[in-house]
């Protein structure tokens, strides 16, 4: 399982890399308030002692389309991830 900082603040944030039935834990420590931000869209606030764990799943995510691909690997990224937009 490969875990990357989506937007890092500092080149040191660097991806890890961690067996594939691990479970991650992310507890909010004392003094902290905090939000998740889901999806870039839904922010849930966190209070100190709250956690986010993410686990593995025996349920299958489909991420592959029978659209033809064009080998535009690059333009069709911006395109759904809405770089670039004006």
């Amino acid at each position: 399982t490969l875990v990357v900082p989506v937007s890092p603040h500092t080149l040191s944030c660097r991806p890890l890399v961690l067996p594939e039935l691990a479970t991650i834990r992310v507890e909010v420590g004392e003094g902290g308030g905090a939000r998740a931000v889901l999806d870039g869209r839904h922010a849930v606030p966190l209070s100190t002692g709250d956690a986010l764990v993410v686990e593995p799943t025996v349920h299958h995510l489909p991420v592959l389309t029978q659209r033809r691909h064009d080998g535009d690997w690059y333009g069709a990224l911006t395109d759904k991830l809405g770089w670039s937009l004006t």
